[in-house]
């Protein structure tokens, strides 16, 4: 069981310990913004890659924005743990198959002349800075950007029940309170 703020942060990001998180060290895959925390690569697997976000908190709202061109928007799947504060995005980012009639890679006549494109599996896991209201969460897939919002829980203002009165029917049907 993790001990210390640190530690579970870490058992959060990849369940390992302080260093294989980042936070030992400094390390140069280490996050820009000291309010978003990511997992180092290594925590999606050697054959995945890590999906660039920009994450934006208002005071009712965290909106997270991630560039997945060419994705299908069923192959994302979006988690929030159970303490509603780490949110992972994994996907893959598929080659698309060559219109009908154009060859591909795959023929013998065909070879690479440039490849920059990455065609693997992505991941990525973030620290959210305040705790979400899963019920009003959404994400929205459009023109190659994944636009996630969640709406902050607001704690502090407490909880209005609302309260009904009961009707109970008695067995000649008169209605009774």
């Amino acid at each position: 069981m993790p001990s210390s703020f640190f530690d579970k942060l870490s058992v959060k990001l990849n369940g390992k310990g302080r260093d294989a998180a980042g936070l030992g060290a400094a390390k140069k895959d280490a996050p820009a913004s000291k309010d978003v925390k990511a997992a180092p690569a290594s925590a999606a697997g050697e054959d995945s890659q890590k999906l660039n976000v920009d994450v934006f908190q208002s005071p009712t709202e965290i909106v997270i924005y991630a560039l997945a061109p060419g994705v299908d928007p069923a192959d994302f799947e979006i988690t929030l743990d159970e303490e509603n504060d780490l949110l992972t995005i994994k996907g893959t980012m598929k080659r698309p198959q060559p219109p009908e009639g154009i060859k591909d890679e795959k023929d013998a006549e065909v070879k690479a002349v440039q490849k920059e494109c990455s065609w693997v599996p992505f991941f990525r896991k973030i620290i959210l800075p305040a705790e979400v209201d899963v019920v009003g969460a959404r994400a929205i897939f459009k023109k190659g950007v994944l636009t996630i919002v969640l709406p902050i829980l607001n704690i502090s203002a407490g909880r209005k029940l609302k309260v009904v009165e009961e009707l109970v029917m008695s067995a000649d049907g008169a209605k009774k309170q």
